[in-house]
């Protein structure tokens, strides 16, 4: 197997939930994109695309990214935390002004796509067209669903719900999540006060465990039924 055909393959192995490009796009598309595609890795919480900036669309080859909204006062609303496999900037290909931010949380690669060249196939083959449709589609299904819980949901309901999301298996097979509570606050969306006032419920509460820079989630059943109002169907 070739190196393009084997990240084809883990590529389209994606844990996501939602389609992901490279499994709609028909064969010949997917294999043109990647061999003229541009890896880039990005340091953790550096940013990967600002509204209104030039950034080509990619997929996420490893690593962890968070989608959020940014109100002028610096609030942000988190939107998503993409896949393994999914979309990058796909909609600022086509429209730059969409509003959201995406910044990388751990040390993460973005393949990056040429634009011109998505846009080419776009115009040459209807099944390109298509799939680009159908992720798009996904994608603002996702993102509703995501914004409606920061609007609807509880401040502990959308902590536990960015815990579930964040939390990453340690040695012991503990899902930890390794945010400043600053940092937790953002993606939460809420004031870094109420936050630790969340947090120490929790803690008392026997659902996590909490140290420097480190949340360990001790009670996942317990936090999904937190959330369980927030997670999407």
């Amino acid at each position: 197997m070739s190196s393009t055909a084997l990240l084809i393959h883990l590529l389209r192995a994606s844990p996501s939930r939602t389609p992901t490009l490279l499994q709609r796009l028909p064969d010949a598309a997917v294999h043109a994109l990647l061999e003229a595609s541009t890896p880039v890795t990005y340091s953790p919480f550096e940013s990967v695309l600002r509204p209104g900036t030039a950034s080509p669309p990619g997929v996420l080859a490893a690593g962890r990214l968070r989608i959020y909204a940014e109100s002028a006062d610096g609030r942000q609303a988190t939107i998503g935390y993409p896949e393994r496999g999914d979309s990058v900037g796909l909609a600022q290909c086509f429209y730059r002004t969409v509003g959201v931010a995406i910044q990388a949380i751990t040390e993460a690669t973005v393949l990056h796509f040429d634009c011109a060249l998505l846009k080419q196939l776009l115009r040459d083959d209807p099944g390109v067209a298509l799939g680009v449709a159908t992720v798009l589609a996904a994608q603002i299904q996702h993102w509703t669903w995501s914004l409606y819980g920061h609007a609807l949901g509880s401040g502990r309901e959308r902590l536990a719900l960015q815990l579930l999301a964040l939390g990453q298996r340690d040695a012991s097979g503990t899902r930890t999540v390794r945010l400043t509570n600053q940092e937790l606050a953002d993606a939460v969306g809420v004031a870094r006060e109420h936050l630790t006032r969340l947090l120490r419920d929790l803690r008392s509460e026997g659902l996590v465990s909490t140290s420097r820079g480190a949340v360990r989630l001790l009670d996942e059943a317990g936090l999904k039924q937190e959330a369980a109002r927030l997670l999407r169907p």
